[in-house]
């Protein structure tokens, strides 16, 4: 059984990822809403129904190494089955 922090945490990324098209990534996540187990949330929303897009992009760490990260997209909620 989730936790009522688990619940906020779905409804905070759920709420942004409506609200911006564009995306959001585990250090936005962490710095915006709190949340530092994104995929972890994105995983539960998952299976329970809702639908995400994610994107590996790659750029550079600071210190000019290459590095990755994910960025999810909302994409909708599954339709019911009858």
């Amino acid at each position: 059984m989730a936790t009522a922090n688990e619940y906020r945490q779905e409804y905070d990324v759920l709420d942004y990822l409506t609200t911006h098209p564009s995306g959001l990534t585990c250090k936005e996540a962490a710095e915006l809403l709190g949340v530092t187990r994104l995929p972890a949330v994105i995983h539960r929303l998952k299976k329970k129904g809702y639908k995400f897009r994610t994107q590996r992009v790659t750029g550079q760490t600071r210190h000019g190494n290459p590095a990755w990260w994910a960025v999810y997209y909302y994409e909708g909620k599954e339709d019911a089955v009858a």
